[in-house]
């Protein structure tokens, strides 16, 4: 298995909203998705199966439509955007 990388640029005031508190959210979508997140400035690093980060990128951007939107990210939305893109 090939290692791919892609960074996603996430608006600063968004991450924490994504990551979540003690960055649950995204330890979530790493174990779930089995990739990896690494976070630099305003941008996230998306590591692992190309097709796997492909479905890591949508999961973030539905997140971020959700925070952009004024919700508060939680461990059920997390689980329901994952659901649905694991079914694709």
């Amino acid at each position: 298995m090939d290692e791919f990388t892609l960074n996603i640029s996430i608006p600063s005031d968004h991450i924490d909203n994504i990551f979540g508190q003690f960055d649950r959210n995204i330890k979530s979508i790493e174990n779930g998705m089995n990739i990896s997140f690494i976070l630099r400035d305003d941008a996230i690093k998306l590591i692992g199966d190309k097709d796997r980060v492909e479905h890591g990128k949508i999961i973030i951007d539905e997140l971020l439509a959700l925070s952009e939107k004024g919700n508060i990210i939680t461990a059920q939305d997390v689980n329901y955007v994952m659901s649905i893109e694991k079914e694709k």
